[in-house]
C-alpha cells in the first residue's frame, strides 16, 4: 500500500500494488475493486469500540508502535475498512477452537502493528459482527 501523510491507504500514482493475492497498477484500480467488494459483501461491520484503531490525529512513528506492546492497534479508520473487506475476500479461513471463522491475510506491506512490531499480518473475525486486528507473523504461520 502506497503511504499517504500520516496513515496508510491506497495512494493514487502509477505503480504497482500487490494486495493478498491481487496486483493493482494504481490506486485507482485498487479502489474501484474495494467499491466492488462493499457492494457484493454482504457483511455486518463491528467497529470494537475502535480498540484497533489509531487515533488519526496520531503520527504512524516508534512511538505509536511501541504503545502496542499492551494494545494492538491498526492504522486508521479508513484504511481499517479497505483491509477489512480484502482480508474477508482473499485470506486463508481459519476456525479457533470455538467453532469460529476467523480470516488471516498476509500483506506485502506494514498494515498496523502487534505487541510493539509493526506487522504486514492481519486477521478479521467474526464475534457479533466482522472487526480486523494485527497480528504477528508468527501467530499467522501458527493456523
Amino acid at each position: 500500500m502506497g503511504y499517504c501523510g500520516n496513515n496508510y491507504t491506497f495512494c493514487p500514482g502509477s505503480y504497482v500494488l500487490k494486495v493478498g493475492k491481487i496486483t493493482f497498477k494504481s490506486g485507482e484500480e485498487a479502489t474501484s475493486y474495494y467499491n466492488k467488494l462493499k457492494k457484493t459483501q454482504d457483511i455486518t461491520w463491528s467497529p470494537y469500540k475502535n480498540k484497533h484503531t489509531l487515533d488519526s490525529k496520531v503520527k504512524w512513528d516508534k512511538k505509536a508502535i511501541q504503545s502496542t506492546k499492551l494494545v494492538q492497534r491498526s492504522i486508521s479508520l479508513g484504511s481499517k475498512r479497505m483491509l477489512e473487506r480484502i482480508t474477508w475476500d482473499q485470506g486463508k479461513i481459519v476456525k479457533d477452537s470455538n467453532g469460529s471463522t476467523w480470516k488471516i491475510l498476509e500483506f506485502d506491506d506494514i498494515v498496523g502493528a502487534y505487541l510493539g512490531k509493526e506487522t504486514k499480518y492481519v486477521v478479521v473475525k467474526e464475534s457479533g459482527g466482522k472487526y480486523i486486528h494485527p497480528i504477528s507473523e508468527e501467530e499467522a504461520k501458527a493456523y
